[in-house]
């Protein structure tokens, strides 16, 4: 009875597996025959930027009309390399492209999102994107955001991200960029070559002496502090300079 039972379950295992892999074989043989119809763009675009049109990013998908997809059917369509082509573009930090079994292509495109824009004499503006990707200026958009100066910015790599000298600075535009108020209060950081960082803000007069990225987020907390606590009381404009660089002190002048 046992022998039985246990012949019947491995039957119905193999027939299950055999229905599955016909399953897949058919899918495979309708997606063989499938002839592109149609592509669509959707472009993700949070700050609403016009660093890059859909004519554009149907541009980068067909190579210039080069590589035809329309008509074309999904063998020939090759998935990776659309991604490749959009991503080449500055602005698009990330393609994800993707078919349906009625032919039709889909292409996510997620446009670069500023987080502060470097200022060097001499040299054309660059932005930091929130992935830490640095990305030139663009003469159809300009983004407000933070901007960083001094001698410092020559030591800017591709991604700040990626480099172990500026993640922690990266880490601190980033809590800058995503907490309202900070992003409302401070305009502008100039790093020199040492690494000394001064903050400007946006409305009261007095500077912010930063000292290097070490310790930033007790840094930060302090300088919340100052605005919460000391200038509340003592006036918004009644000091000309804050010091942040020692432990435990904020020292107001």
């Amino acid at each position: 009875m046992k022998l039985t039972w246990k012949i019947r379950r491995e039957v119905k295992v193999t027939v299950i597996l055999l229905l599955a892999v016909i399953s897949i074989a058919l899918v495979e043989k309708r997606q063989s025959e499938t002839i592109c119809n149609a592509v669509h763009i959707n472009i993700i675009n949070p700050e609403q930027s016009n660093f890059v049109d859909e004519n554009e990013i149907r541009r980068l998908v067909t190579a210039d009309k080069s590589v035809p997809l329309i008509g074309s059917p999904y063998p020939r369509i090759y998935l990776k390399e659309i991604e490749s082509r959009t991503e080449s573009n500055l602005y698009i930090q990330e393609a994800q492209v993707y078919k349906d079994h009625k032919g039709n292509i889909f292409v996510d495109a997620y446009i670069a999102r500023p987080i502060a824009r470097i200022l060097r004499p001499g040299v054309k503006d660059t932005y930091i994107s929130d992935k830490g990707n640095l990305i030139e200026t663009s003469t159809k958009y300009t983004s407000r955001v933070l901007l960083l100066s001094g001698n410092y910015m020559s030591n800017f790599n591709k991604n700040l991200r990626k480099d172990p000298g500026q993640r922690d600075l990266f880490a601190l535009l980033q809590f800058i960029n995503n907490d309202k108020f900070w992003k409302a209060q401070i305009s502008q950081v100039e790093i020199n070559a040492d690494g000394e960082m001064t903050l400007y803000p946006q409305v009261t007069k007095q500077y912010i002496q930063f000292g290097t990225i070490e310790d930033w987020q007790k840094k930060m907390h302090k300088l919340k502090i100052f605005y919460s606590k000391i200038l509340p009381f003592k006036g918004w404009n009644n000091y000309s300079r804050v010091n942040l660089v020692y432990e435990n002190q904020i020292i107001c002048e």
